[in-house]
């Protein structure tokens, strides 16, 4: 009996020696340097992804503060009081100016203006009254529509010369956009127990679907000719999703996810993306390097749907800064309505060196749809407010 007991003192002493030892191994072989950036131990074995980002909060810049950062005043003017539907750049090639043409959006008439506001001139007198979204081609000729019309919704493929005159597409698209030449569009769109993604011309003819799948919903990035960028429709509540199409492939490549409330945006070498960190009511913003995987956290609160990618120096980026950032579900409180008025600062952020400067402009500005000049000396961008077109100097 006696020796039963020493036995099983015996086998207990073993069994909890075994316990701690594989709790050291797991836990604490790697010692303080374990969660280095692309290791995240034994956790992110059990939790794929859970090591993606270096998570250090403290660094994180809560408020959006640029004290450390080089800040100058920018001179602001705005070009256009009435609420327009959006606005694009049309480039002139013999000079760095061009025009702007925007669309109007209680009427829907289409206008062409100088640079500085100056020599309007309507090109379209059509009257399509309650434009609430235009997406433009590269060169500005053609434009999707998208409207209300008794009760309905109304998508409308539009060539635009002195009337605008076009097609009505399917008015069950999810999202739709044109090729980087901008002679063909891709949109999304249910079809029986599928989502298609379909590509064809500008008058929905020549009709060719580069992917058929049961998830629906997706937010479009044609950003190079062979590659298309996927994400899900984003929101706190739900997992976010990035993938890359390759048109000539066929394939499909997951690049991001699950990240609640994924936001991108993209210049075919880097995403920029936002992810919500609901419990917080704040987001986090970091780059992805699309041909390392690397992700870099960034120490701003960014949305990407402020920003632009500069055509003239690789690697960087403009975009409205809200500052301080509000404290929200973000995007759906944004997306509802429920804050607006943000108090932006346009940033200019080198994704490399991470070096930044900023450019002081008005309150009261909550910045969407920016695009820059030929020679990016200045900022375009629509007042979310009141839907009025703003100019800022950068120079």
């Amino acid at each position: 009996m006696l020796s039963s007991k020493r036995n099983l003192i015996i086998i207990g002493a073993l069994t909890l020696a075994i316990v701690l030892g594989s709790t050291w191994f797991f836990f604490f072989r790697d010692g303080p340097d374990a969660n280095k950036e692309g290791d995240g131990g034994f956790l992110s074995s059990l939790f794929p992804g859970s090591g993606d980002r270096n998570d250090n909060q403290n660094n994180i810049n809560d408020d959006n503060d640029l004290t450390d950062i080089e800040t100058k005043e920018s001179a602001t003017k705005k070009l256009v009081s009435e609420n327009i539907s959006g606005a694009i750049l049309l480039k002139n090639p013999s000079t760095s100016s061009g025009r702007i043409r925007y669309i109007e959006r209680g009427t829907g008439h289409v206008y062409e203006i100088d640079l500085d506001g100056g020599n309007k001139k309507k090109i379209s007198n059509t009257t399509i009254p309650g434009i609430f979204d235009v997406i433009f081609s590269t060169d500005g000729s053609r434009a999707i529509l998208k409207y209300i019309s008794n009760g309905n919704l109304n998508i409308f493929s539009a060539k635009i010369s002195s009337t605008t005159e076009g097609i009505f597409l399917p008015s069950n698209i999810k999202d739709i956009v044109f090729s980087p030449k901008g002679d063909r569009i891709l949109y999304s769109v249910p079809n029986s127990n599928d989502n298609l993604l379909v590509a064809a011309s500008p008058e929905n003819k020549n009709q060719k679907t580069f992917l058929k799948n049961p998830f629906g919903d997706w937010r479009i990035n044609w950003v190079s000719d062979n590659n298309i960028y996927l994400a899900n429709a984003p929101s706190a509540f739900n997992d976010g999703f990035l993938y890359r199409l390759n048109i000539a492939a066929g394939a499909l490549e997951k690049m991001l996810g699950p990240k609640l409330g994924l936001q991108i945006t993209s210049d075919g070498a880097n995403v920029l993306f936002s992810e919500s960190d609901r419990d917080n009511r704040t987001i986090l913003s970091s780059i992805l390097n699309i041909k390392s995987g690397k992700i870099t956290p960034l120490d701003f609160k960014i949305i990407p749907e402020k920003c632009v990618w500069s055509r003239k120096e690789k690697n960087a980026l403009f975009c409205g800064l809200p500052a301080p950032f509000p404290e929200i579900v973000y995007p759906d409180d944004w997306y509802q309505g429920k804050v607006s008025f943000f108090t932006d600062t346009i940033l200019k952020i080198n994704i490399v060196d991470m070096t930044a400067a900023g450019f002081e402009i008005e309150d009261g500005f909550d910045i969407v749809k920016p695009f820059l000049s030929e020679d990016e000396s200045a900022l375009f961008f629509v007042n979310r407010n009141d839907g009025s077109l703003w100019r800022a100097n950068l120079k």
